[in-house]
């Protein structure tokens, strides 16, 4: 599979994206078996409106079309786990704190058989919601559910606008957790994704329940104070340390 980055086309509209593909590449339709939008970005330059599309395409003589301007062989973006330890740990993990990080820290531990302890200092998302919302109507702030501290982090009372400017593999594969769990499947696609806080709240409570119906527990409310480390457990440490 190739992509094709730079097809413009002043429609959204599938039937002229093929068109404008078949034209970028000089391409024959018996050619074209398959496509799909991977990115698709507004270009409102020169007070004229078009899209930019990169395209995912299925064709057939691929190397010859790889040889043209804006064409690439398709990246491998698949999430492939490689397990790094030496050890299998028998004792559950514990993720502290539940914002992005440990989301998806937890949702990958998870995903791959392991049943999570989650300690989040602030409330669940509902309740940190109304303690937000009490406090902007001038009630007194709560200072361990506010609009920094709870389930779903800092950003849960954002515009729910997604930005990273890493190239990382993993970065789709959030994206598509995030659909899976109710987003917009338009942020797979948009150079500029966009989920909104009130369904990001609702993402955040469907990823919270898929997790415990894997075996996650959680603990709101709760703080990390101290970690004590079992003296065997040290002397292994310095040992292979």
């Amino acid at each position: 599979m190739i992509r094709v980055h730079q097809v413009i086309c002043d429609a959204d509209d599938r039937s002229k994206i093929r068109e404008q593909l078949l034209k970028k590449l000089k391409m024959p339709s018996a050619d074209l078996i398959d496509f799909h939008i991977h990115r698709r970005s507004v270009d409102a330059r020169k007070h004229e409106v078009r899209f930019s599309f990169t395209i995912d395409a299925k064709v057939h003589h691929e190397k010859k079309y790889l040889k043209q301007k804006d064409v690439i062989k398709k990246p491998d973006e698949k999430d492939h786990f490689v397990p790094k330890g030496e050890h299998p740990l028998n004792s559950r993990h514990v993720v502290v704190g539940f914002g992005p990080a440990g989301m998806f820290a937890a949702l990958a531990l998870c995903q791959h058989g392991y049943r999570p302890i989650i300690i989040e200092r602030g409330a669940s998302i509902r309740q940190r919601q109304k303690d937000v919302d009490a406090f902007w109507k001038g009630g007194p702030l709560d200072p361990e559910s506010n609009v920094q501290f709870g389930e779903g982090g800092a950003g849960a009372f954002s515009d729910g606008k997604l930005t990273c400017r890493s190239k990382d593999p993993l970065l789709r594969k959030v994206l598509e957790e995030l659909v899976q769990y109710g987003a917009d499947p338009d942020i797979l696609v948009d150079a500029y994704p966009h989920i909104g806080t009130d369904a990001f709240v609702e993402i955040i409570e469907n990823m919270r329940q898929a997790m415990i119906e894997m075996g996650a527990t959680f603990h709101f409310h709760a703080k990390l104070e101290d970690m004590i480390v079992h003296e065997d457990r040290l002397k292994a440490l310095i040992v292979n340390g």
